[in-house]
């Protein structure tokens, strides 16, 4: 696929019915937190840290995609469970703009602020 504009990533990420990110090194992963905003179900790696910030089955699902069976099941569950898809697409949707939309980032840059600034320093 050629390069997509991004006011067009939107419409591509939600028609498709599972995002899959199987990814043998992923540092974070943004585009896995773009396409669960769009309330794709979202299957990402285990290789990099997005993966230990979602509850498993509930914001998304993550696999090793070493283990390449494992990942394939992965796949197939929000397509065989509706309900799990729902839940996903939904409860991912909600992790994603809370926590890496504009807001969810001041508000995570004020509490860094708030801590650092009741620190108490001791100078020996």
């Amino acid at each position: 696929m050629d390069y997509v504009p991004d006011e067009d990533l939107a419409n591509i990420y939600g028609t498709a019915q599972v995002f899959a990110m199987p990814s043998r090194y992923e540092p974070f992963g943004m585009v896995a937190i773009e396409a669960m905003a769009c309330g794709t179900p979202a299957i990402v790696t285990v290789h990099g840290g997005l993966y230990e910030l979602l509850k498993f089955g509930h914001h998304g699902l993550f696999a090793d995609p070493f283990r390449p069976i494992e990942f394939g099941a992965q796949m197939g569950m929000p397509l065989l469970y509706p309900k799990l898809r729902t839940e996903l697409s939904v409860e991912g949707a909600r992790f994603a703009r809370r926590n890496f939309g504009w807001t969810g980032i001041a508000k995570r840059i004020l509490e860094i602020f708030d801590r650092a600034k009741n620190v108490q320093y001791v100078l020996d």
